[in-house]
């Protein structure tokens, strides 16, 4: 957040500054000029240079009536060049008053270390789903009603579980809400089920709610996806899920905003639901789960309270933050890494490594809690940019046969899947191994053994076998992990014998 609130800042200066003469350079007028800023650049420098501005002894540039002096951000000395936006910093504050719109930063600079892929060497580079509101610290649901006002709402459903409904979770969300409060529905159950969201949407307009507001893990937070699906797509529900066209790339229809609002307060750090476009509904009359991808679906705004997070249990909160902790590196080695993702993956695994043993040591440490809050957000945009590959397509295979959590064969897989796929991304593997704490000369190795070492602190299962599955079934687990959409956003290719041979190796 930081680091976008200054290239906002830059991207202001640089706007007020364009109103002095022609003479003067303007680099950063707006997003969509970026793609000809260089040849602009250079054409306005030379331009100086026949008028004599910026040459030693030549006259001072001419500036509009108002417009003062300002201070170069470069240092001093004959090295010094005109002052330049970062690259994309337009586009990022477009993205502020705009976050659900796609924005494309043209390639300019470098941003991150070597090794990994940079915006210099890239032609396009596409970022999308930021959360649009975002208040993070202890205590933060007493913002909500803030969060609502900005959205023009006045009455709010709170949409979660039975086990958050009847506990002490809501306690601070009500005391906030207050007259604001219109109902609260309990009705969410695991992996989401469409009967519970028909029911959530007839709970809404029961009480005439223009806001829900969820309060749980990522069951609930879809759960509430599916109530906005419901509202905007007048109950066509099924219309609007991904499904594989004719080339068999996925396919969706745009859904329509609706007239309901979504605000996401998460009690869980791993779904990432809070900042993701999608949703999954389980369809028990299909026997699957409907999957949906739209804009219209990342929550109008969410608070990340680690006060509501310290109810989790170790279990929950070890697959919970598992499930984050694929999501990053899955999101490293995918086919379509690019910078701002592997700057946020990285970021988000270094801190799992150090916070999610303490959030399980020590429940009531909410600088832990937030700091597993924050990873899986991050981890959550991160992906949904690259991609995850293997390690889910094999955690859909194995958890929609035997009901796990996601997070629990996530654990289970990733050490071996790191050391497989890892080496296929060459020398940005040892920055990999760095942020997770790993030493040696073998950068999978070193990665593989610091997720290893993790897993040692926290309470899950290590073994296919110990949560029910066959060693007779894997070839068939194998073979459907194939089919799986995921797989094509592995950094190489992955055979049907390589997935038995990761499977096998965690039996």
């Amino acid at each position: 957040m930081k680091v976008r609130n200054s290239l906002s800042r830059a991207a202001m200066r640089a706007r007020q500054a364009s109103v002095s003469s022609s003479d003067e350079s303007a680099p950063c007028r707006s997003a969509r000029a970026a793609a000809t800023r260089v040849s602009s650049q250079g054409s306005s420098l030379m331009s100086r240079r026949r008028h004599g501005h910026g040459v030693p002894g030549g006259p001072a540039p001419r500036r509009a009536p108002g417009v003062g002096r300002r201070r170069s951000a470069l240092p001093p000395g004959p090295s010094r060049r005109p002052l330049q936006c970062p690259a994309g910093a337009g586009a990022l504050s477009a993205l502020r008053r705009f976050p659900s719109a796609p924005v494309r930063l043209v390639p300019r600079v470098r941003i991150l270390g070597s090794g990994f892929p940079t915006l210099s060497t890239m032609p396009t580079l596409e970022v999308r789903y930021w959360p649009k509101r975002l208040r993070i610290g202890p205590g933060s649901v007493a913002d909500l009603p803030d969060l609502m006002a900005e959205q023009r709402r006045q009455r709010a459903l709170v949409v979660c579980g039975r086990t958050v409904g009847g506990g002490d979770m809501l306690v601070g969300v009500r005391r906030a809400l207050g007259a604001g409060l219109a109902g609260v529905f309990t009705g969410v159950e695991a992996h989401t089920p469409l009967a519970a969201v028909e029911a959530g949407l007839e709970a809404a307009r029961e009480c005439q709610a223009d806001t829900i507001i969820s309060v749980g893990g990522g069951s609930t937070i879809d759960a509430a996806k599916g109530i906005v699906i419901l509202d905007a797509s007048g109950g066509e529900f099924a219309l609007y899920q991904v499904v594989r066209g004719d080339g068999g790339a996925a396919e969706r229809p745009v859904l329509g905003g609706g007239s309901l609002a979504h605000i996401a307060v998460p009690t869980t750090a791993g779904s990432a639901s809070e900042a993701m476009p999608t949703a999954g509904i389980r369809d028990p009359q299909a026997g699957r789960k409907l999957l949906f991808w739209d804009d219209h679906l990342v929550p109008a705004a969410v608070v990340l309270d680690p006060e509501m997070a310290v109810h989790a249990g170790p279990e929950l909160s070890a697959a919970t933050g598992m499930t984050a902790m694929a999501r990053c590196l899955e999101g490293l080695y995918s086919r379509d890494r690019q910078a701002i993702s592997t700057g946020l993956a990285l970021h988000a695994a270094g801190l799992l490594i150090e916070a999610l043993p303490r959030s399980i040591t020590a429940p009531d440490d909410l600088e832990a809690r937030q700091a597993c809050q924050l990873a899986a957000l991050m981890s959550g945009v991160a992906s949904i940019n690259a991609m995850a590959s293997v390690v889910h397509a094999i955690g859909h295979g194995v958890g929609g046969r035997y009901g796990l959590q996601h997070g629990i064969s996530h654990a289970m897989l990733l050490p071996s899947a790191v050391r497989l796929l890892l080496p296929a991304i060459g020398g940005e593997g040892s920055t990999v191994a760095t942020a997770l704490g790993g030493s040696g000369d073998d950068p999978a190795e070193a990665a593989a053994s610091a997720i290893e070492s993790l897993l040692d602190k926290l309470p899950l299962p290590r073994s296919l076998r110990e949560v029910g599955v066959g060693e007779d079934e894997i070839a068939e687990l194998a073979a459907g992990t194939m089919d799986d959409y995921m797989m094509d956003y592995a950094p190489r290719p992955v055979s049907e014998a390589e997935i038995a041979a990761l499977l096998t190796a965690v039996w």
